[in-house]
């Protein structure tokens, strides 16, 4: 059983969407960090002090200068979780709305989002230190989460989600209440950590702004990010990817034209006509569904009639 999950968690990461690929890291990291605190806590009958303190190497500091001794934490908090509802919460937050943004911006977006809101919550985090509120370190995922709701909220504010027991919703509704929750905590316990949500509320809401006004922050992210990509899926995926080689057609074969031979010709039609959808899906996938042109949605709308 866990060999045919592992192969499919393997399988969703190298080809499946941003979205998921993301989800996939929390859901290792933070599966990895209980099966670590469970192990700690029979060895040491109860003492889990160790793995906490592992813990804390990756968590963002109180303050920026705590980064001259973790420079890492600045990125690998946005994929951690301790806490069962947090890990939760924030993936569930996280599928919902990313999905919509990848539909409508295409798969290059997200990533890029995730980080920079990431970025914008520790530096706010930081900032609600520098004016005085107690903090001991960060982590999670809830300020990179809130880039991609306010994102997705800003894009496409009257978008219906369906919800348990409440039905069709409009997403500008659903994360107003979001937002509150998040107003409302803000003089509690966890001060730093609810202002980090702010953050990431601006730099969603920038993001759609800047792209709306012909400025697209993930393009230079992209530029940095895809030859370290490209790396990493040669690792895994590098060998089998470079074996595989075109199929040969001998230029002497006859063509007898048979019912055969009209067999096949409706074949490869069917096939061109296959990769000519592939390609629109995949231009969807990686641009958004606004970046087709009138032809490229016309042909989509007819393969879907011809169905």
């Amino acid at each position: 059983m866990l060999g045919t999950i592992w192969e499919d968690a393997k399988r969703q990461f190298q080809y499946g969407n941003m979205v998921i690929q993301i989800i996939l890291v929390n859901t290792a990291i933070f599966l990895s960090i209980v099966v670590l605190y469970a192990l700690f806590f029979l060895i040491f009958q109860g003492d889990t002090g160790i793995i906490k303190g592992v813990v804390r190497w990756f968590m963002v500091p109180p303050s920026p200068t705590g980064l001259i001794w973790k420079p890492w934490s600045l990125f690998t908090y946005m994929f951690l979780h301790e806490g069962l509802m947090h890990f939760a919460m924030n993936m569930l937050l996280f599928y919902i709305y990313g999905r919509i943004f990848q539909d409508f911006l295409g798969n290059r977006k997200v990533l890029p989002l995730y980080i920079i809101g990431g970025l914008a919550g520790a530096a706010m985090y930081w900032l609600t230190g520098l004016l005085g509120f107690p903090s001991s370190g960060m982590l999670g995922a809830s300020a990179a989460v809130w880039a991609v709701v306010m994102a997705t909220t800003v894009l496409r504010p009257d978008y219906v989600i369906h919800l348990i027991f409440l039905g069709a919703v409009r997403l500008k509704y659903v994360t107003l209440v979001l937002m509150l929750l998040t107003i409302i905590a803000i003089p509690g316990l966890n001060t730093g950590g609810e202002m980090a949500h702010i953050g990431g509320m601006i730099i969603g809401w920038l993001f759609i702004y800047l792209l709306q006004n012909g400025n697209d922050l993930s393009v230079s992210f992209n530029r940095m990010w895809d030859p370290i990509a490209s790396a990493f899926s040669g690792l895994f995926v590098g060998g089998a990817a470079r074996g595989r080689r075109a199929p040969e057609h001998n230029p002497h074969m006859r063509v007898v034209k048979t019912k055969r031979y009209a067999d096949d010709r409706k074949k490869e039609a069917q096939q061109s006509r296959q990769e000519r959808v592939d390609e629109i899906l995949d231009k969807i996938n990686d641009s958004g569904y606004d970046s087709l042109t009138e032809e490229d949605k016309d042909f989509l709308a007819e393969s879907d009639n011809d169905k």
